[in-house]
């Protein structure tokens, strides 16, 4: 299987192509026939992407949460005093969420 299929498969089409021109990769190089030096930039870059794309999905929900607390809307107020935000009962459940309260 070439590089660009497996990069294609967990990055996209678009990213994996950019990635290989970026890299100097030819398209239809096998995994085989991959120099170490281009291997080793390939995985670092993959790491970076990865982080990057954790950190913004991260940073898109707290904005989010801080958005409805800011609002001030039921659901913010759930998230800011801990308890379930989605409609779960808190009468015989949901103990640990009652106990961290932080107001």
């Amino acid at each position: 299987m070439t590089i660009y299929k497996k990069l294609k498969d967990i990055i996209g089409p678009f990213k994996a192509l950019n990635l290989c021109r970026e890299l100097g990769i030819s398209i239809n190089t096998r995994e085989s026939n991959l120099t170490v030096d281009k291997a080793e930039n390939l995985t670092k870059l993959l790491i970076n992407l990865k982080k990057e794309r954790e950190e913004y999905n991260t940073n898109i929900v707290k904005n989010n949460i801080n958005r409805l607390i800011k609002v001030g809307c039921y659901r913010g107020s759930r998230h800011r005093l801990g308890f379930p935000v989605r409609g779960q009962r808190t009468r015989s459940n949901a103990k640990t969420a009652k106990k961290k309260r932080y107001i």
